[in-house]
């Protein structure tokens, strides 16, 4: 087992965190890791191996995603103020 964590039922925020601490080296690993890693996530969360990978490679890109959507925002609004001037 890659993942050492204590046999127990978890909560939705535990297993989002454990999640997120796994997401990195998962999306850096080799294909043999990543079975392992899948594995070991899939016993200790009692989750869908799919479901499991797409949470795995989809961490952090929402919170990119609206800052990227906010910078924009703040780009568009200053553009329009400068222009009036």
């Amino acid at each position: 087992m890659i993942i050492n964590l204590p046999k127990e039922v978890y909560t939705m925020k535990a297993k989002r965190s454990i999640i997120k601490s796994n997401a990195e080296i998962y999306k850096q690993a080799p294909r043999t890791l990543k079975e392992e890693i899948l594995d070991d996530l899939k016993k200790v969360l009692h989750l869908h191996r799919k479901y499991i990978i797409t949470l795995l490679n989809n961490t952090g890109a929402v919170f990119v995603d609206f800052c990227q959507f906010l910078v924009n925002i703040i780009y568009e609004i200053s553009a329009n103020l400068y222009n009036n001037f």
